[in-house]
């Protein structure tokens, strides 16, 4: 997990994005979806941004089913959870979620 700024739009940074994972020995077109791979990299969130463009989705389309990908987002950003996107989290799910992290050893 990275946070970070950029001067390019989102989509520009995802061309980025794509073409380091294509240097670095991806092919999205070969790999399997859900397979194993070498290197993946996403935008997650961009904060105070949506976007249903079909080039780049934001906030990421699974990111709220994803803990792998949501408990480190929020521990950059804990601040996220005030945005608008967070709001269909039930207590609940924030309160699994507290505990994955709590069970994350670093």
């Amino acid at each position: 997990m990275v946070k970070g700024s950029s001067e390019l739009s989102p989509i520009d940074l995802m061309a980025h994005l794509l073409n380091m994972e294509s240097h670095l020995g991806r092919d999205r077109l070969k790999s399997e979806k859900w397979g194993p791979r070498l290197i993946d990299l996403d935008i997650l969130f961009w904060e105070g941004l949506r976007s249903t463009q079909t080039e780049i989705r934001l906030p990421h389309p699974h990111l709220l089913e994803r803990s792998f990908a949501l408990i480190p987002l929020l521990e950059v950003g804990p601040h996220l959870l005030q945005d608008e996107y967070f709001s269909s989290l039930t207590s609940q799910k924030l309160s699994t979620l507290r505990i994955e992290l709590n069970e994350i050893t670093l």
